[in-house]
């Protein structure tokens, strides 16, 4: 993802400007100001995070995409979320909030500096007497200055450090003479203002690093996951063989929240996580979600089942649950106010929605392309270059020594050599009634990339998966007499998705859509 090469470049960028006022005697909300003004973090991933969403959607699509670039960035600049709030809105938005948390931090962390070089100050002339602290003195004195954290960390290191000092403060103070005392203060002042910078550099890390990335990384997330949505379903709300979507969650998943509800109640008798295609719950769930779903037709489901006792079907899946995560999802009281019977779920899930989604549509232009290749990891111009590539290895292939060519795969891949002609066959030979007619199969790039490593004998996990593919596809049209291609398609990706595979190891996300070729 491009957005998040342009997010590192900006936050390192707006550390080192920080860092340059900070040390130039600027305020904690006057540094924060100027070098938000050099370096504006949520608006210099715009044009890169326009960029990355035009490509989700355009993964989330697929093959065959109606839509010029053009189009699919301007829809999706558009507000999807409750807060009605377009992509610049939202990042305006955040970039006050973002000033504003970093300015705190680091006013909280100066305030919190000046407070222990007061502290110290205030010991030394609480316990001075005439120049020197009594030795009657010396263990209570001690004592107080233990109290402050004076390397500004609470590291092993820096604990270790800290008791080194004041052991050396002690010995200076102990002399019973001015100069010991004031060498012994001067020696802390020293400590305390090498742990003030430990303190602000701290700050800084907690501020830019963590707070501020994960402002913008938190929306790069969210809207690349609803573009993504957008695209699956822009390519399916006019599909009549659609018609339903399954709620599936991401392979990264990592707690129990509302997307589990969604993922795993049977609201309609469909099925878990099943959906009418007018009844699909906004996706994403909350930020971070990187739910997907997946396209049924009438054969997945038994259509005579379904209901709309949603409120009953809901009660059903929350009562399978433990009780700790009828808690998450309900709240303590939201818990036993629905299972007393005296409250509807509905008002107590937290993250539920009745909103259904809605896709943004992008506006169909003349001239248009079609076909545009499925890769996200490429713009339009690379896209361009991928596909005119993989129509000459396609083209290669065709005119190679297929004996060659079928020894070469089935050396590197350990798969009989039988199969692979038939592979090479279905991929590169045949003709079959696709969206365009009776024609043989677009050349796609994530596939030549396959082959080509198959035919170097550095084959990946994912192109094993894509042989195998081929090959049960292959068997399914013609051995078991599924002709078309749609319905064998579906079949083999429950066994081996090789879509699915290439988005998880290339582009790193998880879908379950169909394949490109």
């Amino acid at each position: 993802m491009r957005t998040q090469k342009e997010i590192d470049k900006a936050i390192t960028n707006f550390e080192a400007e920080l860092k340059k006022l900070l040390k130039l005697g600027y305020s904690p909300k006057q540094a924060v100001k100027k070098a938000y003004e050099a370096y504006p973090v949520m608006q210099l991933m715009k044009p890169t995070l326009q960029a990355d969403l035009t490509n989700s959607f355009i993964a989330g699509y697929g093959n065959d995409v109606p839509y010029s670039t053009k189009s699919i960035s301007m829809a999706m600049a558009e507000s999807w979320a409750a807060d009605n709030l377009t992509l610049s809105s939202r990042l305006y938005g955040r970039s006050k909030a973002v000033k504003q948390s970093v300015a705190d931090t680091l006013t909280q962390a100066f305030k919190t500096n000046k407070a222990v070089r007061d502290t110290a100050k205030s010991i030394f002339d609480g316990y001075g007497n005439g120049g020197i602290i009594p030795e009657a003195s010396l263990p209570k004195f001690i004592n107080d200055l233990t109290k402050l954290n004076i390397t500004g960390s609470s590291t092993p290191e820096a604990k270790q450090l800290q008791r080194k000092v004041l052991r050396s403060v002690r010995d200076k103070v102990s002399r019973l003479t001015t100069p010991g005392v004031r060498a012994a203060y001067t020696e802390l002042t020293h400590a305390i203002d090498k742990g003030n910078d430990e303190r602000i550099s701290k700050a800084l890390e907690t501020a830019v690093q963590e707070k501020t990335r994960y402002n913008a990384e938190r929306i790069a997330r969210t809207e690349n996951a609803r573009a993504y949505a957008d695209g699956q379903v822009n390519r399916y709300m006019n599909d009549n063989d659609i018609v339903a979507y399954k709620w599936r969650l991401s392979a990264r998943h990592p707690r129990f929240d509302i997307c589990d509800f969604y993922a795993n109640a049977d609201l309609y008798g469909l099925g878990k996580g099943v959906y009418p295609k007018d009844k699909l719950p906004t996706l994403p769930a909350h930020p971070h979600c990187m739910c997907h779903i997946q396209p049924l037709t009438e054969l997945d489901i038994q259509e005579n089942k379904q209901h709309k006792g949603i409120n009953q079907a809901g009660l059903d899946y929350i009562q399978t649950l433990t009780k700790p995560n009828q808690e998450v999802l309900l709240g303590v009281n939201g818990r036993n106010t629905v299972l007393s019977g005296k409250g509807a779920w509905q008002n107590f899930a937290r993250g539920w929605t009745s909103d259904i989604f809605n896709a943004r549509v992008p506006k169909k232009e003349h001239g248009a392309l079609s076909g545009a290749i499925n890769d996200i990891s490429l713009d339009a111009n690379e896209r361009q270059k991928a596909q005119r590539h993989a129509k000459l290895f396609y083209e290669t292939i065709r005119n190679s020594n297929r004996t060659v060519l079928v020894n070469k795969i089935s050396k590197s891949s350990k798969i009989h050599r039988k199969s692979i002609e038939k592979v090479i066959e279905h991929v590169f030979d045949n003709m079959y009634n696709l969206n365009e007619g009776n024609t043989k199969f677009e050349p796609d790039f994530q596939m030549a990339q396959s082959f080509q490593r198959l035919i170097s004998g550095t084959p990946l996990k994912r192109d094993i998966i894509m042989l195998k593919h081929e090959r049960l596809e292959y068997e399914l049209m013609h051995r078991y007499g599924y002709t078309d291609y749609a319905t064998a398609h579906r079949i083999t990706e429950q066994k081996y998705n090789y879509a699915e595979a290439v988005r998880k190891e290339v582009y790193h996300v998880s879908a379950n859509i169909k394949k490109t070729k």
